[in-house]
């Protein structure tokens, strides 16, 4: 009881509750039965000063949810960045992947945190990273529509043509799910070159192209 307890007070971001609990004989990384701790339930829930609290109580960043989750990577599903720079300070992995092969970079840009895209790329993030399915961080923020996170990732070198297991690209992610702007951003970024040489597609045509769907 005493570890749902201080895993739904460090949730709700109840500072003074969360410290009685761990004066008491709950440990700081108790576990629920998802695998969740203390710390990435203050992380997921954005609520910096209990994280800053759990840190110094030794709370330890490497222990995964059930799902291979690390309270960096629930950080950055919300957007976090407060807390995320806290753990990455803290000594964060900022490579770490859940079951899926999806690490903080893919979270915060399928979810369209620009400046939390730039701090993981700060940190040393990879931008060409892949998930288990060959997606990065480009090809999902341009699924996504996220116009401002997939020039940031383009700035810092993202490969514009990477292609994912199904042979789908960023522009052609971008193509199929309608956003015309994030697509146009691609091929200019691309300079429409393929395979080393000068493709003849025209923007439009390029725009109005449909990827393959396995």
């Amino acid at each position: 009881m005493s570890v749902r307890r201080l895993l739904k007070e460090a949730d709700a971001g109840n500072l003074e509750n969360v410290k009685q609990l761990l004066a008491g004989p709950v440990a700081v990384d108790a576990r629920d039965e998802y695998g969740s701790t203390a710390l990435m339930e203050a992380a997921f829930s954005g609520h910096v000063d209990t994280v800053k609290l759990l840190l110094l109580s030794g709370a330890r960043l490497d222990l995964k949810d059930g799902d291979g989750a690390t309270a960096l990577l629930r950080a950055c599903v919300h957007g976090h960045g407060q807390v995320a720079e806290l753990l990455l300070e803290a000594g964060a992995d900022v490579h770490a992947r859940d079951r899926m092969g999806l690490n903080p970079l893919i979270e915060a840009a399928f979810w369209g945190h620009a400046d939390l895209v730039e701090l993981l790329l700060e940190h040393g993030a990879d931008v060409n990273a892949e998930d288990e399915g060959g997606m990065t961080a480009l090809s999902w923020a341009a699924s996504e529509g996220h116009r401002e996170v997939v020039e940031r990732l383009i700035n810092r070198g993202a490969r514009v043509n990477s292609e994912d297991r199904d042979g789908n690209t960023p522009l052609g992610w971008a193509c199929f799910e309608g956003h015309h702007e994030v697509a146009a951003l691609i091929l200019m970024a691309a300079g429409t070159v393929k395979d080393g040489k000068r493709d003849s597609v025209t923007t439009q045509e390029a725009i109005c192209e449909r990827p393959a769907c396995h």
